[in-house]
């Protein structure tokens, strides 16, 4: 075996060793955001910068308008599934020129060596993490909230979201925080109707009923708080917790 060659496998070595590492410690700031106030966390995705998601997660969390539908199809066999569900997220361009003038990147950490995936702590206060601290997956308490769904506590909504993390680990972060602020909308005010729709068999010896159903959301969101962020690594699952002020939530699907 040539000496070149044993440079590269040693490098593949090294870099396999740096991923298994990232996966097992996380910064407290990222798992605990709460504790830094005015910090936002953002992922870089699909070659896409990590700054950019948090100036552009600031300003939505800051201030948004949260509109989409989700149909709902189930058949006889009472099989449910979502399809076509898609929502968006609307915001003042003149909020994210403030964000890129006054907010700076400060911290960040790896977390797939091989594909470039890194996560990053931007603010626009003043805040010290010269002796930011590293916390391993193994000595992380399993937290009581990761087993509620939504619940409500001192003028607060509290909603829990999690996602498989055995793909790409940015993306399973990213997709749990969508779903906690989905899962929480979701379940407070909604547009909600239905069809029924004949399908016949491709035997044509009997005709099966489908039900259609649309669940619409329409709502003005403001100060999204991440409270905490827990890796399960046993189940390879990621959860995160998210809160928002009562009155921070307008929708005209309010009764």
């Amino acid at each position: 075996m040539s000496s070149k060659i044993v440079i590269i496998v040693l490098n593949i070595l090294l870099l396999l060793k740096s991923y298994s590492r990232a996966n097992e410690l996380y910064p407290t700031w990222f798992l605990f955001p709460k504790n830094f106030p005015g910090l936002i966390v953002g992922y870089s995705f699909n070659f896409n910068s990590a700054c950019e998601d948090a100036l552009k997660r600031f300003v939505v969390y800051k201030s948004c308008i949260v509109e989409g539908q989700l149909e709902l199809f189930e058949d006889e066999s009472s099989t449910n599934w979502f399809k076509n569900s898609e929502y968006y997220y609307y915001f003042f361009e003149e909020s994210l020129l403030y964000a890129k003038n006054n907010f700076k990147c400060i911290d960040s950490f790896i977390t797939n060596v091989l594909l470039g995936d890194y996560i990053v702590a931007c603010t626009n206060s003043e805040i010290n993490f010269e002796q930011s601290t590293y916390l391993k997956t193994s000595d992380l308490r399993v937290p009581d909230w990761i087993d509620k769904n939504i619940w409500e506590e001192d003028n607060y909504y509290y909603s829990v979201g999690f996602y498989t993390s055995e793909k790409n680990e940015n993306d399973a972060w990213m997709t749990a925080e969508e779903k906690a602020i989905f899962n929480l909308i979701t379940n407070l005010a909604i547009k909600y109707y239905q069809l029924k729709v004949l399908k016949e068999t491709e035997k044509r010896e009997k005709i099966k009923f489908q039900k259609i159903s649309f669940i619409k959301v329409k709502h003005y969101l403001r100060n999204i708080s991440v409270l905490e962020r827990y890796p399960d690594m046993l189940n390879k699952l990621v959860y995160v917790l998210i809160r928002i002020n009562k009155n921070d939530i307008i929708s005209p699907y309010f009764k």
